[in-house]
């Protein structure tokens, strides 16, 4: 099984799927899935979806990153 995460970014209404193994991310074009289109419907209320994953943060750039320095709050 791959090393998969879909991602949605607040702003952007797309989800991306990265695979964590081959370091690729691409957007999904087709929400065939029922839970992607249930979770999509959900998180553009605002509300988050989080399943399985234990740390998220956007930053900037990936030099803030190194930084040290997260945006929000």
């Amino acid at each position: 099984m791959a090393n998969t995460v879909v991602i949605g970014v607040e702003g952007d209404a797309a989800l991306y799927m990265i695979d964590l193994d081959a370091k690729t991310v691409e957007p999904i074009e087709a929400l065939g899935q029922d839970a992607l289109l249930k979770a999509n419907a959900i998180r553009s209320t605002g509300a988050p979806v989080i399943n399985s994953i234990n740390f998220a943060v956007k930053v900037a750039q990936a030099p803030a990153l190194s930084a040290g320095h997260f945006d929000g709050h």
